[in-house]
C-alpha cells in the first residue's frame, strides 16, 4: 500500500512562492505597489530580465527597523520573494528615524540587520538577484524570452501607472536603456494621454459613484476602440486581467449602443477587502465578490446614471427570471443571459417581455419548447464535441406537431459514421455564399463562444439556423483589415508593401549574407524595398555583404525587436530573394513570413472564446464578416460557419 507523505517544507514554501510570484512582471509590479503604498511620489527601478536582477528605490516612508526582518517571516509575497531569490537585501530609512537600517538574505536564509551608512532622505531600495531560483523553467524563458517579458512588463507598468497617476516611474535597464518612463500626473486622463493616447484622453469622461463602502470611480471614453487592450479594470487599485467583471461592465456601457468595437475605461472599484476574493495569473483574474447581486445592481445604477439612462421606476425583475416559466430550464440557461444586461422589465408589465424579446421571436418558437424534447443547447454540445468532418451529417430536424399544428420539438437524428464519399454528398446540399450573410438576422450568443443566426433561404436551401464561431469571423476580420493596411488593398493579390506600411527603426539590424542572397542584396534591391525591407551596405566582401536593415514592414510594429523578430527578418530577406532570383516578373501573391505574421496578430487580437457579446457587438461583427473577400473561414483556415437545423 503506497504511503501520504507529506511535503518538505521547503518544497512547499516553494510551491507557495510560484503561486504568489508567478512572473517577472509580477514580481516588479509587487515591489512597486509596496513603494506606492509607502506614499512614495517617484520610483526607480533597474532591471537585468536574462539574469533574473531587480532593483528599486522610492522616496517612500520607508519601513521601521523593528519591523524590518519580521515582514519577511509571515505569509506574504515578500515571503515568496525571499524564497524565490538568490540573494535578496533591503536598505531603508524610516521617516521617523535618523538612521538607516539594512536586512539581507541569502537563498532564502536571513542574514542579522545592520546598521548602514545613512540615507539622505527617507525611503527603501530592494536588490534581488537571480530570480527564480530553484525554478529551471522560468529561469530559461527569462533568458531565452526576454523581450516577450519585456513587452508583458510594459503593460503591466501602464496599467500600475494608470491607477498610481501622481507617482513618477523611471524604469531602465542596468546598461541606461529606457524601458518604461511615466512622469506624474494630476490625473487619471493626464497619465492616459502620455501613456496610452493622447487623442482618446480627450474623450475620457470622468464617472464617480457611491454606495456605502463601495465607490466606482475613473473615467470613461465616448469612443470605442477596436479592441480590449484599452480596457483598465482595478478592485482596490489591483489590476485585473480578463475578469468576469470585465464582461459585466462592457454589457452595461453596450445597452444600447451600436458602436463597433469595445468601450474603452479606466475604472476602479473600491470595496471592504472581506468582501471580494482575488486569485490573479498572468492571463486571468479569477474574482469573486461576497454578493454579486449587489455588485450588479451598484454597476447597473452607476452606468444608468453616468449613461443619463433611466431608470425602472417599479420593483424589477431579470428578463431570465421573467421568462423562466415559458422556457425550459436548459434553454434559458444557453440562451436567455445575452439580454440580461440589456434589458430590464417590470413585474407589473408582463407584456413587455415579449416586446423586448421581439427579435428572438423566431428563434423563440422553436427553442420553445417541451421539458422533454432535446434542448439547443444539446445541440451546441454535440457540435463541439463530434469530430469535424462529420458535424454536418450529424443534425436534422424533426418535427413533431401538437394539436395546434405548432412545432413542439426537434430530436437529434442519430447518424452512424458515413465514408468520405457518403459524407461528401451530404455536405453538398448545403451551400452558402457571401451575399447570404447580407440577409442574416442576429440571435444572440451561446455559451459566450457562438453567435447564432437565421440564414434565410433561398430557391436551393430552406431557411437554416446557423451558428458563427466569434473567434473565427473576428479573426477573419482583423485578418482582412491588417492586409489593407499593410498591402493598400485588399483582396488576394498584392504587389508589395504599402509605402505608408513600412516602420523605421531606431535601432538598425545587422545582418550578414552570403550566396545568392547576396547576389539578390547588391543587384535588386528595388525588389526588397518593395515587400518593406529598406538597408544599407556596411562591408563587402568577395563571398559575404553585412547589410544594416532600417526600415521593415509594419506587420512587425508591435514585436519587441530581440531574437525572435531578427530571425524572423532574416527568413524574410532570404524569402524575399529567392522569390526575386526565382523570376524576374512581379508576383501578386504575398510572402509566407509576412503572412504569418498578420495571421498571428488576427488570432492574438481578436474575441476569444469566452468573451460575451451584446446582440449590437454580434450584428457589428457579422456586418464586417459579410465585407470579408473570405468569410467563411479564419485566418488558419478553420470554418467560421456552421449550419444547425433547416427550418
Amino acid at each position: 500500500m503506497v504511503s501520504v507523505k507529506r511535503v518538505e517544507k521547503r518544497d512547499s514554501a516553494l510551491l507557495r512562492a510560484t503561486l504568489a510570484i508567478p512572473t517577472y512582471a509580477r514580481c516588479v509590479e509587487e515591489l512597486a505597489t509596496n513603494s506606492a503604498e509607502a506614499q512614495a511620489t517617484t520610483i526607480a527601478i533597474r532591471l537585468q530580465i536574462d539574469s533574473g536582477a531587480i532593483e528599486i528605490v522610492d522616496d517612500g516612508r520607508g519601513i521601521d527597523p523593528n519591523r524590518l526582518e519580521t515582514i519577511f517571516d509571515v505569509e506574504n509575497k515578500m515571503t515568496a520573494l525571499r524564497t524565490l531569490s538568490e540573494a535578496l537585501d533591503v536598505k531603508s530609512r524610516h521617516v521617523a528615524a535618523s538612521t538607516s537600517h539594512a536586512v539581507s538574505f541569502r537563498r532564502g536564509a536571513a542574514l542579522p540587520r545592520r546598521r548602514v551608512d545613512a540615507m539622505r532622505t527617507p525611503g527603501t531600495i530592494v536588490s534581488i538577484s537571480n530570480l527564480f531560483r530553484g525554478v529551471p523553467v522560468r529561469q530559461k524563458r527569462l533568458r531565452t524570452h526576454a523581450q516577450q517579458v519585456r513587452k508583458n512588463l510594459y503593460h503591466v507598468l501602464v496599467a500600475f501607472a494608470l491607477v498610481r497617476h501622481h507617482v513618477t516611474i523611471n524604469v531602465t535597464d542596468f546598461v541606461g536603456d529606457v524601458i518604461f518612463r511615466s512622469a506624474g500626473t494630476r490625473s487619471v486622463q493626464l497619465a492616459f494621454a502620455q501613456l496610452v493616447c493622447q487623442e482618446g484622453a480627450r474623450k475620457l469622461r470622468k464617472l464617480d459613484c457611491r454606495e456605502g463602502e463601495y465607490v466606482l470611480e475613473g473615467w470613461v471614453s465616448s469612443a470605442w476602440h477596436t479592441s480590449r487592450s484599452r480596457q483598465y479594470l482595478y478592485v482596490n487599485s489591483r489590476c485585473l486581467v480578463n475578469s468576469k467583471l470585465h464582461g459585466v461592465i462592457e454589457g452595461l456601457l453596450s445597452v444600447g449602443m451600436e458602436e463597433n468595437g469595445f468601450p474603452v475605461f479606466v475604472l476602479n472599484l473600491h470595496c471592504p477587502a472581506s468582501d471580494c476574493d482575488v486569485l490573479t495569473n498572468p492571463m486571468k483574474t479569477l474574482l469573486e465578490f461576497k454578493s454579486w447581486s449587489f455588485v450588479n445592481r451598484f454597476l447597473s445604477r452607476s452606468f444608468d446614471e453616468f449613461l443619463g439612462r433611466d431608470e425602472p421606476k417599479e420593483e424589477t425583475t431579470d428578463l431570465l427570471a421573467s421568462s423562466s416559466s415559458s422556457c425550459p430550464s436548459s434553454f434559458a440557461l444557453h440562451i436567455e443571459p445575452f439580454f440580461i444586461l440589456r434589458s430590464k422589465v417590470t413585474r407589473r408589465d408582463s407584456t413587455s417581455v415579449q416586446r423586448k424579446r421581439s427579435h428572438y421571436s423566431e428563434f423563440m418558437d422553436i427553442a420553445n419548447c417541451s421539458q422533454n424534447s432535446c434542448k439547443i443547447s444539446h445541440c451546441i454540445r454535440g457540435y463541439q464535441e463530434t469530430d469535424y468532418q462529420y458535424r454536418r451529417a450529424l443534425w436534422k430536424p424533426e418535427p413533431e406537431t401538437n394539436d395546434t399544428g405548432e412545432i413542439s420539438s426537434w430530436k437529434r437524428l442519430s447518424v452512424p459514421r458515413v465514408d468520405s464519399e457518403s459524407l461528401g454528398a451530404i455536405e453538398t446540399q448545403i451551400r452558402f455564399t457571401k451575399e447570404d450573410l447580407h440577409n442574416v438576422s442576429v440571435l444572440g450568443q451561446v455559451e459566450n463562444q457562438f453567435i447564432v443566426c437565421l440564414m434565410k433561404g433561398n430557391r436551393d436551401r430552406k431557411d437554416s439556423l446557423v451558428l458563427i464561431d466569434q473567434h473565427a469571423a473576428h479573426e477573419r476580420v482583423r485578418l482582412e483589415q491588417l492586409e489593407k493596411e499593410l498591402y493598400g488593398c485588399g483582396g488576394s493579390h498584392y504587389e508589395g508593401v504599402s509605402p505608408d506600411a513600412v516602420l523605421p527603426l531606431d535601432r538598425p539590424l545587422a545582418y550578414k549574407f552570403s550566396g545568392l542572397t547576396k547576389r539578390a542584396l547588391l543587384y535588386h534591391s528595388s525588389g526588397f524595398e518593395r515587400w518593406g525591407i529598406h538597408y544599407q551596405f556596411t562591408r563587402t566582401t568577395p563571398t559575404n555583404v553585412d547589410i544594416q536593415v532600417n526600415k521593415i514592414p509594419r506587420a512587425f510594429e508591435d514585436e519587441s525587436i530581440g531574437s525572435d523578430v531578427r530571425t524572423t527578418i532574416k527568413g524574410l530577406i532570404i524569402e524575399v530573394a529567392e522569390r526575386i532570383l526565382a523570376s524576374t516578373h512581379a508576383t501578386q501573391t504575398t510572402l509566407s513570413t509576412l503572412q504569418n505574421s498578420l495571421n498571428s496578430k488576427a488570432c492574438h487580437g481578436a474575441i476569444r472564446f469566452g468573451d460575451p457579446l451584446t446582440v449590437s457587438q454580434c450584428r457589428s461583427l457579422m456586418r464586417q464578416l459579410s465585407l470579408c473577400h473570405l468569410p467563411f473561414q479564419c485566418a488558419h483556415g478553420r470554418p467560421s460557419i456552421q449550419p444547425l437545423i433547416n427550418l
